[in-house]
């Protein structure tokens, strides 16, 4: 069984600015497209799904894309984790160090080491007697809920849109579905001179530029990928995910004292 503890943060909000530097973990899709093994990783993926079919179903996307990781402290004294920068979800949920299933552990061809909270350790934690269960579109996880002191030092990285936005994409850019590679690509002599996208948001026009959304993966015959993929609605209307895409060309400000999000454009230096 699975076992997570959700926590709830104990802070007092004020109206000061957090800054939490973040490393990226380097996207697993464009690193097997560079040394030419992502068709073979693809045919694989989909030999396992066929053959999971005789056992069952579980919902299931993976876009191998970047993800964000921020250090934090969690308890009392402080236990260092490295977490997922996850701001499509607002929970907050650790792995419990008496947790020992395969993925608690975590899986070597991964890459990936998983980090674990010991609540025992901790003065200031505190368990309730409520569980959790949280359903991604990734996958799900449950637990039991838990309050204790939390202190941050700091999804996918492409563009998701509905299908509709998706398609008048692809026909603006004149893209074609690279059907090995599973996505969408254009001459890379193009990339600088494709249109803006246009986002509109609050009122306020936000244009991403095309060296933004489309990505040189070393693809070879002088193509280039465009990094958008369609998602179906969530129930409440279309489904985003601005993701990289958006981020790189705007800073995203979460002011949690006055429940808004605000964007700023973003000024680059190496």
């Amino acid at each position: 069984m699975k076992t997570f503890v959700l926590l709830a943060l104990v802070a007092a909000c004020s109206a000061a600015v957090f800054k939490v530097p973040t490393t990226q973990s380097g996207s697993l899709r464009a690193k097997l497209i560079k040394e030419g093994k992502y068709t073979a990783f693809l045919a694989a993926q989909h030999a396992a799904r066929i053959e999971q079919l005789n056992t069952g179903s579980q919902p299931f996307v993976d876009y191998f894309d970047d993800f964000y990781l921020g250090n934090i402290t969690l308890g009392t004294p402080a236990q260092p984790a490295t977490i997922v920068l996850d701001t499509g979800s607002s929970n907050l949920w650790v792995i419990d160090a008496a947790c020992t299933s395969q993925a608690c552990n975590g899986y070597p061809d991964s890459g990936y080491k998983k980090q674990k909270f010991d609540t025992t350790k901790s003065s200031t934690f505190t368990k309730e007697t409520r569980k959790f269960s949280i359903q991604y579109g990734s996958g799900s996880c449950n637990g039991y809920l838990g309050t204790d002191t939390v202190i941050s030092d700091t999804g996918t990285s492409w563009l998701g849109a509905p299908n509709t936005v998706v398609s008048a994409i692809v026909k603006q850019t004149k893209a074609t579905y690279d059907f090995s590679q599973e996505l969408y690509v254009v001459d890379c002599s193009t990339m600088q001179t494709q249109p803006d996208l246009v986002f509109t948001i609050g009122g306020t026009k936000y244009n991403v530029k095309s060296v933004e959304y489309i990505l040189d993966l070393q693809l070879g015959g002088g193509k280039c990928a465009l990094a958008v993929f369609s998602m179906g609605s969530g129930g409440f209307g279309p489904s985003w995910i601005l993701g990289d895409t958006f981020i790189r060309q705007y800073c995203n400000i979460y002011d949690i004292g006055n429940a808004q999000i605000g964007f700023a454009q973003a000024h680059h230096s190496f």
